[in-house]
């Protein structure tokens, strides 16, 4: 019994090491970003402090502009909501909203690595009047996720800044 346990354990081994299953990795910063700073037309920006939070956990230094300082500039970050559909009444039945950034990267030499990219990203919800409570929330939520959606877009393009 315990035999045949050893070896049923050992051919799934066999099989998921070799069926190609791996975890994602985290990409590897350039070295050029390893001393940044993180620059953002608004200072409110969700988006810029998320960066920074995460280009830190990934290694790198945050620091002040200056000379061997690399800079990533957040032109726009920009969230907006719109009326995808009306019912007969008049009212909104169903939503868009858009998170829309602006970046570039430039390198401590003043060399842009990466030219102004948008990252544009939208999600749809459905309004019930019966839930008006509940539709607010969800409009949050959705806002919430959709930042950190953009953030990781912005971060997987600054790791293929080389």
């Amino acid at each position: 019994m315990r035999l045949a346990r050893f070896l049923i354990l050992l051919a799934l081994v066999a099989v998921l090491s070799g069926c190609g299953f791996e975890l994602r990795r985290e990409a590897a910063l350039s070295p050029a970003l390893a001393r940044v700073h993180v620059e953002a037309a608004d200072a409110a920006s969700g988006v810029a402090r998320g960066v920074r939070r995460e280009l830190t956990r990934q290694g790198a230094t945050l620091a002040p502009t200056g000379e061997g300082v690399a800079v990533v500039r957040i032109a726009v970050d920009q969230v907006s909501q719109e009326a995808l559909t009306i019912s007969r009444a008049a009212r909104v039945q169903e939503f868009v909203i858009r998170h829309r950034v602006e970046f570039e990267v430039v390198d401590a030499g003043g060399t842009v690595l990466l030219p102004r990219t948008t990252v544009e990203l939208a999600r749809d919800f459905v309004f019930d009047e019966a839930q008006a409570l509940g539709a607010q929330a969800q409009g949050d939520l959705l806002r919430r996720e959709l930042a950190r959606d953009v953030e990781r877009a912005v971060l997987e393009r600054l790791a293929q800044v080389r």
